[in-house]
């Protein structure tokens, strides 16, 4: 309850040996707790006669107040994200208006998926499933984990030529260490270059998760591909999920970087990788990632690849493993 500026310069000018009569007595003539009184005091201590007036009510944080420009504002970063074969959801037209215009004149996440949606951008969607009933799979160490999984992609030529993309993702920074575009259907010896030159890059995993294609893991049936058994050799292990859920990670990406490549209609399999190398730059150094959340802000898989705490280097495992 909020204590009357009358009440706080009685509590300021008093004194209890000057006006003859106890703390306890006094509070009951003026209708406030002992607690009330303490606190008064220990103020006006600190700031002097200053103390007596409380301190504004007004949030620390007001409510931004927006207009028409910034709906505009919002749309436009859409479009551009759209055209520049980027993410467009409001977390991404979120830090594009937050790096371009500053946090003081940026929306909240909810204003600008409360705007796209008022303006007709996002379809409804009753049927999708909510994000707290997935299990969350990652890992806590940088080169603990890394997925690969292949991509087929179609080129923009006449043919409609079809390339092969190996991604391989860091599971805990989600950090992109070797997107690479082959001309020839999924197989091990190109699965194989691609890891040999991450692994070059930023060292060897402790594992490799990877789908049960001939390509990769093939231990469930009962025999070792070939990559299982060079990456023995290298002393990493190689793990097979059971279901596309497992590699999430690299299944989401396959969607991120289609939409990219896709924007810039490649028609060979030399522009596909000039294309990978800007990707990677992009997704790397610029994307904030929506499952990186640093205290209130999101950071791009580089920060999270630096930062994060690295796993051990892998053991040596025999080639019979």
């Amino acid at each position: 309850m909020a204590i009357p500026l009358h009440k706080r310069r009685k509590v300021a000018d008093f004194d209890p040996v000057r006006d003859g009569k106890t703390v306890t007595q006094f509070c009951k003539e003026l209708g406030i707790s002992r607690q009330t009184y303490h606190n008064i005091k220990n103020r006006i201590a600190q700031k002097g006669r200053a103390g007596i007036v409380p301190d504004s009510t007004a949030p620390k944080n007001p409510i931004k107040k927006f207009d028409k420009a910034d709906k505009i504002a919002v749309v436009h970063a859409r479009q551009h994200l759209m055209e520049q074969g980027l993410d467009y959801g409001p977390w991404s037209i979120y830090y594009f208006l937050f790096d371009s215009i500053g946090a003081d004149r940026t929306p909240s996440r909810s204003t600008i998926a409360l705007w796209l949606q008022e303006l007709g951008f996002v379809d409804a969607n009753a049927r999708k499933r909510p994000r707290s009933s997935y299990k969350r799979f990652a890992r806590d160490f940088v080169g603990e984990l890394w997925q690969i999984d292949g991509l087929v992609y179609r080129l923009f030529d006449h043919a409609h030529t079809l390339v092969t993309i190996y991604q391989i993702i860091d599971d805990a920074s989600r950090f992109d260490v070797g997107t690479t575009a082959f001309a020839l259907p999924e197989n091990g010896t190109d699965a194989r270059a691609a890891l040999a030159a991450a692994f070059a890059a930023y060292g060897k995993p402790q594992e490799i998760l990877s789908d049960n294609g001939d390509a990769f893991a093939t231990y469930h049936r009962g025999f070792l591909s070939a990559t299982e058994t060079w990456l023995a050799s290298e002393g990493v292990l190689a793990i097979g999920g059971f279901a596309p859920t497992t590699q999430g990670k690299d299944e989401r990406s396959h969607r991120t970087l289609t939409q990219f490549l896709d924007a810039r209609h490649p028609v060979s399999l030399a522009e596909v990788n000039t294309y990978l190398a800007e990707y990677r730059q992009v997704y790397n150094e610029r994307r904030r990632h929506q499952s990186l959340l640093v205290g209130k802000m999101h950071i791009t898989p580089r920060q999270a690849f630096d930062t994060f705490p690295k796993a051990p280097s892998p053991m040596l495992r025999p080639a019979s493993w």
